[in-house]
């Protein structure tokens, strides 16, 4: 329970002892063999990154439905602010954003909230490129590892401008623009061009928004992630954030949140809308992700393939502007790593405004 104070509500040894009469060092040896027995054995039991095909599907299907089939999460880093750091890593520590020392971690969370993997603190020094070479998960997507396990279908057009469909393998995560260009991390575009670009951005961002809320879950939950870590050594800075997020994974399957929501309560907007109750959330109009308006994509185009007329509004398919077309497997399946992160998001783009125009795109919400 000392423990617990200190993690959630960034008590000080000092406040430990007052609230108990405990001496300090005995408060101390406790909370280190606590965080210790968390980083190592709770950490590996609730925080595993998905290894079969099964789970693969389960932290695919929210994405799925909202259009990007093959995702399994978003990923980002987060400063943690930690007080007593050796001088002599001091200046790597002093991140750009921040004036305290900090070591970053780089996560990766399915839309559940659901942490799939972690790093380790490194030098707040470290952009996110620098990162996504030390997160073992997005070297394991990167280096095929899930092409074996997880194989699905994007829309695409043929030479005469049919719907055909083209099946992938791998997987993927979304990602901001500071991440290197691989296949398997896929941003948003830096330059929209068309509405089929602008429309594909603003939704991969919204979804990215599940990294950003699970970073404020953990700060709001365990103070002492957002207050700073007073302990001696980014050792035992490490072990506070690796116990602190597998009792995250933890309380959210206490919670009965860690499965499709089935067990969640139900939001405030979704209880009170009277008028629509009986109206399943999934044929509702489709709005977007913040809800303040409506989205008119109704002259979506089909992604980079297309080129806009004279009319601005409008896009005409240009079939024969495709990309070269990368080597297939001999069951005529193309592997994400295969094809460059530009070529890949083409394709997700056509993907996307194909299933929106026919109105399959459907935002994530709690139930089925």
């Amino acid at each position: 329970m000392l423990s617990l104070h200190y993690l959630g509500q960034s008590w000080t040894l000092d406040d430990l002892q007052e609230s108990t009469a405990i001496n300090k060092e005995t408060i101390l040896a406790f909370l280190l063999q606590f965080i210790e027995f968390g980083c190592t054995v709770l950490y590996n039991h609730h925080v595993c990154s998905p290894n079969n095909s099964e789970s693969l599907i389960d932290c695919e299907a929210k994405y799925k439905r909202a259009g990007f089939p093959g995702c399994i999460g978003s990923a980002d880093a987060s400063h943690i602010i930690i007080e007593k750091c050796s001088y002599w890593l001091r200046q790597m520590h002093l991140g750009y954003k921040l004036s305290s020392t900090a070591p970053t971690y780089n996560i990766t969370v399915n839309h559940r909230r659901h942490i799939l993997s972690s790093t380790k603190g490194h030098p707040a020094r470290f952009n996110d490129k620098t990162l996504g070479l030390y997160d073992d998960f997005l070297q394991s997507l990167k280096n095929k590892k899930y092409e074996g396990l997880r194989s699905f279908t994007l829309k695409d057009f043929d030479l005469n401008g049919n719907v055909i469909d083209v099946k992938y393998n791998g997987c993927y995560v979304l990602v901001d623009n500071g991440y290197l260009p691989w296949s398997v991390t896929v941003p948003p575009q830096k330059e929209c061009t068309l509405r089929s670009q602008a429309g594909f951005s603003e939704w991969l961002e919204s979804l990215c928004k599940d990294v950003e809320c699970t970073f404020g879950i953990l700060k709001g939950r365990w103070r002492v992630l957002k207050t700073g870590i007073r302990l001696h050594g980014l050792l035992q800075c490490d072990r506070i954030w690796l116990t602190c997020v597998a009792l995250h994974n933890w309380l959210l399957e206490v919670d009965g949140l860690s499965k499709e929501w089935q067990s969640g309560v139900r939001s405030d907007y979704e209880s009170n809308d009277d008028n629509n109750q009986d109206i399943p959330f999934a044929i509702r109009t489709l709005v977007s992700p913040a809800g303040a308006k409506v989205y008119d994509f109704s002259n979506m185009g089909h992604g980079n393939d297309c080129i806009p007329s004279n009319d601005t509004d409008k896009e005409v398919p240009n079939c024969n502007n495709s990309i070269s077309t990368p080597p297939t497997n001999e069951d005529g399946s193309i592997n994400i790593s295969d094809l460059s992160l530009d070529a890949f998001c083409k394709k997700l783009i056509i993907h996307f405004n194909i299933m929106f125009k026919e109105n399959k795109i459907v935002w994530p919400q709690r139930n089925k």
